[in-house]
């Protein structure tokens, strides 16, 4: 069973940094998944001093390092889903009425949670052939 987190807007990197510290406080879970369009290491940004008109810039202003916990992890992704995999064991409800309480206090945008499977259980046939092949 996992808990997916759907923000209504794409997350900056300084507040998925507050949400993964918060929900690490919780201490129920065993894994996080960052999910959405991933970052650009270069930007083209319209510039008046260059002939072309642009200039390219290395790196998205949130494409950096973000802190939680004792981790430092690079952040390579503009996080639109949180996927949380709790401990086993862990009474549900009582996680759900938590992650609902921060979510109300970090998220004031909007927010859906969603109870189910979203990541993979067993290897695709895709995945099969690709083990095969390499």
């Amino acid at each position: 069973m996992e808990i997916e987190i759907f923000p209504r807007r794409l997350l900056s990197a300084d507040r998925v940094e507050k949400i993964l510290n918060s929900i690490i406080r919780l201490g129920m879970v065993e894994n996080i998944i960052l999910h959405g369009p991933k970052l650009p290491k270069y930007v083209v940004v319209p510039s008046r001093e260059h002939p072309m008109g642009i200039r390219v810039e290395t790196g998205h202003e949130d494409l950096r390092k973000i802190r939680f916990g004792s981790e430092e992890v690079e952040l390579t992704v503009k996080v639109g889903r949180i996927i949380i995999q709790p401990i086993k064991g862990v009474d549900l409800d009582v996680f759900l009425e938590r992650l609902k309480e921060m979510c109300n206090e970090q998220l004031p945008f909007g927010f859906d949670i969603r109870v189910g499977q979203f990541t993979k259980t067993q290897p695709t046939i895709s995945d099969s052939m690709r083990e095969y092949l390499l």
